[in-house]
C-alpha cells in the first residue's frame, strides 16, 4: 500500500487544526532540544540558525507576541548554552554582543514573518470579498455551499439557498447615478448580513444578484428567514425612497443537491419564476427524495 508523501501543506494544516497551548509546547521542546544540541557541539559548530524553527512556529500559529516572547527565549537559550559550553571569547563583553545580535535577529524575522502572514491573510481575504459591499463573491460563496452540502451529505441535513435580484435597479441607476446605485448595492447587502445567522453566507453573485446559503435550515425556518429579509429590504428601500423591489427563490433540499452548480441553478430559476410572474413576490421549493413540492407566497401545496 502507498504512504502519501507528507508534505509542507499537509504539515500546515495539522499544525494549523491545533491549539495554541499545543503548539506553544511544541515550541519549548524544540528549543529546549536545540539548547540541549548546542551546548553539546561547542563552539565549533554554530547551529543558531536552527532557533527559528520554534520562532517560526509560534509566530505563524499563535501570533506575533507569542513570537516575540519566543524569540526572546531562543536569545536566552542561546547565551546560556555559548556561555555554559566553555566558549572563550578575546572580550568578554563580545558574548554579550553576539547574543544581542541574535535576538535582534530573532526579532527582526518574527516581525517579518508576521508581515508575511498579515499580507498573505489580506490577499485571501480581498481574493474570496466583493470590493464593492464587503461580503463573500461569487468563487468564495460556490466554496462555502460545497462544503455545506458535503456536510449535509454526511450528517442528512436540510440545506436551503435563496437567489434575490433587485427589481428595477437599472431605474436607480438612470435617475439617481451609479454612485447611488452603489450605495443601495451596499445597503442591501449590510442589511442581509445583518438579519442573517452567524453560520449563514450571503455573497454578491452578479451586477444586482445575491445568495443566501442557510445551512441546516428546513422549509419553514428558511421561509421565515427570507421573508423577515424581505421585509426590511422593502422597508428600508421604502423609506429611502428608492423605487426597487424583491424577486427571491428559495428552494430547500431535504436530500443534499448533486453538486453547488445544481443548488444555484434552481435558486435561480425560482428567482427569475418570481420576477416573471410580477416581481416582488417570493417562490419556494422543497426537494425531497423523490417529490418536489412547490410554492409561491401563499404557502407548500
Amino acid at each position: 500500500m502507498k504512504t502519501p508523501a507528507l508534505s509542507l501543506r499537509n504539515i500546515g494544516t495539522y499544525l494549523g487544526d491545533q491549539s495554541q497551548t499545543f503548539l506553544i509546547t511544541l515550541s519549548l521542546v524544540i528549543l529546549l532540544v536545540l539548547g540541549v544540541i548546542d551546548y553539546q557541539t561547542g563552539e565549533e559548530i554554530s547551529i543558531a540558525v536552527f532557533y527559528l524553527i520554534p520562532v517560526a512556529l509560534v509566530t505563524w500559529f499563535v501570533g506575533k507576541r507569542a513570537g516575540v516572547f519566543m524569540s526572546c527565549l531562543s536569545g536566552a537559550t542561546w547565551l546560556i548554552a555559548d556561555w555554559t559550553a566553555g566558549h572563550i571569547y578575546s572580550h568578554p563583553l563580545i558574548l554579550y554582543w553576539n547574543s544581542t545580535v541574535t535576538l535582534a535577529f530573532f526579532l527582526a524575522f518574527t516581525i517579518a514573518l508576521s508581515a508575511v502572514k498579515k499580507a498573505l491573510e489580506a490577499a485571501k481575504r480581498s481574493a474570496r470579498t466583493e470590493p464593492l459591499t464587503g461580503i463573500s463573491n461569487s468563487r468564495a460563496f460556490s466554496e462555502v455551499v460545497g462544503r455545506e452540502i458535503d456536510r449535509a451529505r454526511r450528517y442528512s441535513h436540510a440545506i436551503s439557498f435563496a437567489y434575490i435580484d433587485l427589481d428595477d435597479f437599472k431605474a436607480v441607476n438612470d435617475r439617481f447615478g451609479h454612485s447611488i446605485g452603489d450605495l443601495l448595492l451596499q445597503a442591501v447587502a449590510n442589511t442581509i448580513k445583518n438579519h442573517i445567522r452567524e453560520t449563514d453566507t450571503v455573497a454578491r453573485l452578479g451586477g444586482d444578484e445575491f445568495g443566501i446559503l442557510l445551512p441546516e435550515t428546513g422549509p419553514k425556518a428558511a421561509r421565515h428567514s427570507i421573508e423577515r429579509i424581505r421585509d426590511r429590504l422593502s422597508h428600508y428601500v421604502q423609506d429611502s425612497g428608492w423605487p426597487v423591489t424583491f424577486s427571491i427563490g428559495v428552494v430547500t433540499f431535504m436530500r443534499p443537491p448533486i453538486d453547488v452548480n445544481e443548488a444555484i441553478r434552481v435558486a435561480d430559476r425560482l428567482m427569475y419564476s418570481a420576477k416573471n410572474s410580477g416581481k416582488n413576490t417570493i417562490k419556494f421549493e422543497v426537494w425531497g427524495k423523490e417529490m418536489r413540492q412547490q410554492s409561491g407566497e401563499g404557502g407548500i401545496r
